[in-house]
């Protein structure tokens, strides 16, 4: 508009006769090459931003996060279909209500679909510890089930006595659900022989949706990926952090990954998920956690261990 103005006026200018042709010519040259100029910096701008994104348009996973699509993407409910996983003992008063919900342990797990929650092993066979040298610590929780209010308790892990560890009667394993902490009981369906995975059912009824996850192909992931990792980290409630792939955990265990940061305890059985195209898949469940970079078992190991459950 400005440039429109300025030929306007020179026109007017020469039509007057206070400025020569010569001067004309010469301004209008001027703000041609101008025009030129940007328009070649545009098309430059245009071909590079090309040459950047292209990989959100290649069918692979994606290294940069605005390759993700926001507007059509409900984070909320992903972390929606990773719950809190706690193990301990139940406390029922006369009329058989639960009242109280002592946990020892605190872990993550992934619910699929049709019952079914995808977890690391070790938060599992937490559920053998003996635990009878732990102290109640930590805030209350109110919560609900079948109807029924309690609270939850929570034990300070870092009481347990290790000389008293061993297979012992086994505590009851529950996932908390959602923001009021209902609670729903768990049962072991299967545990991986090889892995640090278990597969889990709820038991009874319930009205879980499940957020449809895409199982992925972790063995395509490249250093820089981006990835979301979701988590009870800490036992505070599921949350969700970004990250990215580093590496493979070394050439003779191609069956774990790391992330480029460090999670927290807790975020044992959460879940990794990456984007092909904008679109998530998931990729891992979380192994280990402040003792490294995550050390993230593959999700292709998950389907390979509970495929006939899976695949249903």
């Amino acid at each position: 508009m400005v440039k429109k103005a300025l030929l306007t006026g020179l026109a007017l200018l020469l039509t007057s006769g206070c400025v020569s042709k010569d001067y004309v010519k010469e301004q209008v040259d001027l703000v041609r090459q101008e025009s030129e100029t940007k328009i070649l910096q545009l098309e430059n701008d245009l071909v590079q931003y090309k040459q950047k994104f292209a990989s959100c348009f290649d069918s692979k996973y994606d290294y940069d996060k605005r390759c993700v699509d926001y507007t059509n993407l409900d984070l909320e409910s992903i972390t929606d279909a990773v719950h809190e996983i706690m193990i301990g003992e139940p406390v029922v008063n006369k009329e058989g209500v639960l009242t109280e919900f002592n946990a020892y342990f605190a872990g993550t797990g992934i619910y699929l679909d049709n019952g079914y929650v995808l977890t690391a092993k070790h938060v599992v066979r937490a559920r053998f510890l003996d635990v009878s040298s732990f102290k109640l610590s930590g805030p209350k929780k109110s919560g609900s089930h079948l109807g029924g209010d309690f609270m939850v308790k929570k034990k300070d892990p870092k009481k347990l006595d290790k000389k008293k560890e061993g297979l012992k009667k086994s505590n009851e394993l529950v996932m908390i659900i959602g923001d009021k902490e209902n609670i729903a009981y768990l049962e072991v369906v299967k545990e991986s022989k090889n892995y640090d995975l278990a597969l889990l059912k709820i038991k009874g009824k319930h009205n879980l949706k499940s957020y449809g996850f895409k199982l992925g192909k972790a063995n395509e992931l490249q250093k820089g990926h981006f990835l979301y990792f979701v988590g009870n980290s800490l036992g505070f409630g599921v949350n969700l952090g970004e990250s990215s792939f580093a590496k493979s955990k070394n050439m003779f265990d191609n069956t774990v990954f790391d992330l480029d940061r460090k999670l927290a305890h807790g975020d044992s059985g959460g879940a990794v998920i990456g984007f092909r195209d904008g679109q998530p898949e998931l990729l891992g469940i979380i192994k280990l956690t402040s003792q490294s970079n995550g050390g993230i078992t593959r999700i292709e190991y998950a389907l390979e261990e509970f495929k006939e459950y899976l695949e249903k």
